[in-house]
């Protein structure tokens, strides 16, 4: 996933700004998790000010209480418009 995140993050800010009248949200991709290639890297997510948390590949499922974390498994086709929607339907527009 990573040699594709900067072509997925340039997508996203088209859609979101394709999607919504609000400011777009920022969006990062973080890699080389300080914690482990199993759990979401809640605290760079953190150090970032992020709302929440897609890890993309295998992962540990356990709960995190910091903030919401979304898994995406397998191999499945990332439909960039139906996830900006998503992301602008649920980002409160005071973080936008």
């Amino acid at each position: 996933m990573l040699p594709r995140a900067a072509l997925l993050v340039k997508m996203m800010r088209r859609e979101l700004t394709a999607t919504t009248s609000a400011a777009v949200p920022e969006l990062f991709v973080l890699a080389d998790s300080s914690v482990s290639a199993w759990d979401p890297d809640v605290v760079a997510a953190q150090h970032v000010g992020a709302d929440g948390l897609v890890m993309y590949g295998r992962a540990s499922v356990c709960k995190t209480s910091a903030f919401p974390v979304r898994h995406v498994f397998g191999r499945q086709v990332l439909r960039v418009d139906t996830l900006a929607g998503e992301i602008a339907r649920c980002v409160q527009p005071q973080h936008r």
